[in-house]
């Protein structure tokens, strides 16, 4: 029986047709089974008792429960994984785990672009095994005009006054929830999750953490592995190449710690670049100080859809031609993303739909600009 408390149950086909599929996955159902299925949805009050509708509305109050340790912990990051088959569903972008399922195999995950929650396997389940439709990873959440969202870091703010609740001072925690009166839920590293005022009754018990911050860094990473260490084949250099080629949100920041990929010699693309281990799957800022993008690559005039960037003297430089063509393969795809390349030995977060890149390691600011044709700066 599908879910009663269906966000917009009654108003969104695709959420109705998508828990359908979830529930009944080896089923197939006609155009006319499923109005008739969509249609009993809208009128679901009609046909249920309290009784059942009380429970239900109990269960989803229990979403943000963690109920199997062998799965990925409440707040972990994730990512579309090898076995996904779920459209674009996650609009290209990570999410956070918010709740492990009743059903053994399932995570609920929430995510990141457009704030909705869905279920996805993980994992064996009565029907299948090993199939994971996400993957760890540890991509930080970046606001995009919210004050706070699920996957935020946070530790104790100025209002704190709940202990040692966190664990201690300086712990990072995740948030799962935010609701509308500025109330928000918490996971906190050792598993135990709280709610909070964020602007409830005029105080702020939490303090968001620099997505890009050293100790933000360092709590991703340490989450990715610890669940890596569990499903050593959940990820693979495979699947990272391929979320890398179709997100074009990436991880890069601060990856000294990871051991180089290997890359294959029959798929290294022949350049005059000296070309390092990994450069092809990873944004690595551990990298040989290579020569400035223009003395090696040139400066590209001859190619339309340049992507250019102002130095602090307001002159125009074009990105090499590997950064110019991954930009361009994200803009492409979603104007609105953002894509993480390097100038010179500088990692560098293109942020296209407000023509700017961040510096990631002295947060300093630099325009950009797409020139079409010949329209050079």
């Amino acid at each position: 029986m599908l879910s009663f408390t269906i966000k917009n149950d009654g108003e969104d086909r695709e959420r109705i047709l998508t828990s359908l599929v979830c529930t009944c996955p080896h089923r197939e159902f006609s155009e006319l089974d499923q109005n008739d299925i969509i249609d009993l949805c809208m009128r679901k009050p009609l046909f249920c008792s309290m009784d059942v509708i009380i429970k239900e509305i109990e269960d989803d109050q229990e979403l943000y429960i963690e109920r199997d340790l062998r799965m990925p912990p409440l707040g972990s990051r994730v990512k579309r994984g090898r076995d996904w088959q779920w459209g674009d569903q996650d609009m290209f972008g990570p999410g956070t785990v918010v709740g492990h399922s009743k059903d053994v195999g399932w995570l609920r995950i929430a995510w990141d672009k457009n704030k909705a929650i869905y279920p996805y396997r993980y994992g064996s389940n009565p029907y299948e095994n090993d199939k994971y439709d996400v993957m760890i990873c540890d991509e930080p959440r970046i606001l995009e005009g919210e004050l706070i969202a699920p996957g935020c870091l946070v530790t104790r703010g100025p209002d704190w006054e709940w202990g040692n609740q966190d664990g201690g001072a300086k712990s990072i925690g995740t948030v799962l929830r935010v609701d509308d009166n500025g109330v928000v839920l918490v996971c906190w590293k050792h598993g135990s999750c709280h709610q909070y005022r964020y602007g409830y009754d005029d105080k702020i018990d939490l303090q968001l953490c620099d997505p890009f911050s050293p100790e933000s860094v360092r709590f991703l990473k340490t989450s990715m592995l610890s669940v890596e260490e569990k499903y050593p084949g959940e990820t693979n250099v495979s699947s990272e190449e391929e979320f890398e080629n179709t997100h074009c949100l990436s991880n890069d920041k601060n990856e000294e710690a990871a051991a180089p990929i290997s890359v294959d010699s029959t798929v290294r693309p022949t350049s005059i670049l000296q070309v390092t281990k990994g450069k092809y799957f990873k944004n690595s800022i551990k990298e040989t100080i290579q020569t400035p993008d223009i003395e090696t690559d040139g400066p590209n005039f001859s190619t339309v859809n340049q992507w250019w960037w102002r130095d602090s003297e307001g002159i125009w430089n074009p990105h090499s031609k590997e950064a110019n063509s991954k930009i361009n393969k994200c803009y492409k795809r979603d104007p609105k993303s953002t894509v993480v390349v390097m100038i010179k030995d500088q990692t560098y977060r293109v942020v296209m739909a407000k023509n700017i890149q961040i510096n990631l390691t002295t947060r300093d600011y630099s325009d950009v600009k797409l020139a079409k044709e010949c329209d050079f700066p």
